[in-house]
C-alpha cells in the first residue's frame, strides 16, 4: 500500500533485534562480550600494574642504591628524587598498561570476539 506506515514498535522490540555489524551478534550477545572484555582488561591491567610496580623498584634499587620510596618514607628522600620517581614510575606505568591492554585486545579479537563494540574504535585503530 502507498502511504501505509509500519505498525509502531516498542523501543525494546527494536533493540532486540539490532545486530552487531561485524559478526551478526545480537545486542545480548554484545553485552557478554562487553562484560568478558571488561573482565579481562581489567585483569590484563591489575597485572600489568602490578609487574610494572616490580620493575621499577628493582631498577630504581639497582640505579640509586637505596629502595623505592615508600608513602611513609617520604620524607627521608629528597625531593629530587620523589619527583624522578614519580615520573619514572608513572612513564612505565602507562606503558606497560597500553602495551599489555593493546595484546589484550589483540589476543581477544584473534578468538573471534569484538573487545570494542557499538562506534567504539576497532583492533585495527588500536595498532596504527
Amino acid at each position: 500500500m502507498i502511504g501505509a506506515e509500519a505498525p509502531p514498535q516498542s523501543r525494546g522490540a527494536r533493540r532486540r533485534r539490532r545486530t552487531n555489524r561485524r559478526n551478526g551478534a545480537t545486542m545480548t550477545d554484545s553485552k557478554q562480550n562487553d562484560f568478558a572484555w571488561k573482565a579481562t582488561s581489567a585483569l590484563t591491567l591489575l597485572a600489568s600494574g602490578i609487574v610494572a610496580e616490580k620493575v621499577v623498584a628493582a631498577g630504581w634499587k639497582a640505579v640509586t642504591g637505596r629502595p623505592a620510596p615508600k608513602k611513609d618514607q617520604l620524607l627521608t628522600y629528597r625531593l629530587g628524587d620523589v619527583v624522578a620517581f614519580a615520573v619514572v614510575s608513572g612513564a612505565v606505568l602507562s606503558l606497560t598498561s597500553h602495551l599489555t591492554l593493546r595484546r589484550a585486545a589483540k589476543w581477544y579479537s584473534d578468538r573471534g570476539l569484538a573487545p570494542f563494540t557499538d562506534g567504539a574504535p576497532a583492533i585495527g585503530a588500536l595498532e596504527a
